[in-house]
């Protein structure tokens, strides 16, 4: 792959609980597409995941993380030809 880069698009959608005043439980999905700069291939991922955040108090708290990739496809943009 000859790219300088690429243009990564991310959206995410959370669903957060406080189930007491300090532990808040969260859920996520996300899609990611990454489109590389002069070059035909485009990865796309799809996440799943949880969160889970307890605070101890209004300046301390403890977060954690997981998450599991549903899907990664790299793909190939069509390539266009114009005649006259």
């Amino acid at each position: 792959m000859d790219s300088f880069g690429a243009v990564d698009r991310y959206y995410e959608l959370s669903l957060q609980h406080a189930f007491w005043r300090y532990l808040v439980l969260g859920t996520y999905v996300s899609y990611e597409i990454a489109d590389f700069v002069d070059d035909p291939q485009i990865d796309q991922r799809v996440k799943e995941g949880f969160t889970a955040e307890y605070y101890f108090n209004p300046y301390f708290s403890i977060t954690a993380a997981t998450s599991t990739r549903i899907s990664s496809r790299p793909t190939k943009q069509a390539t266009s030809w114009r005649t006259r």
